[in-house]
């Protein structure tokens, strides 16, 4: 759970996708639609990627690397 402003959600996201083999899960915390955070744009991107596989979303995002 760190800064929830754009630029810092999209830099965690990178650097853990760099990272992220087949398989692995990444879950964005306060992701919930209603949150208002700026990590719900991120969530967005990482849908049209095509690269991960929603899991749950129960509010938060959860996904998987395809």
């Amino acid at each position: 759970d760190g800064n929830h402003n754009y630029e810092f959600v999209k830099r965690d996201f990178i650097n853990c996708d760099s990272y992220s083999q087949s398989g692995s899960f990444i879950f964005f915390d306060d992701s919930a639609d209603y949150s208002g955070f700026d990590v719900c744009k991120v969530v967005k991107e990482v849908k049209r990627t095509k690269r991960y596989e929603l899991v749950m979303k129960n509010p938060n995002y959860l996904f998987v690397k395809k």
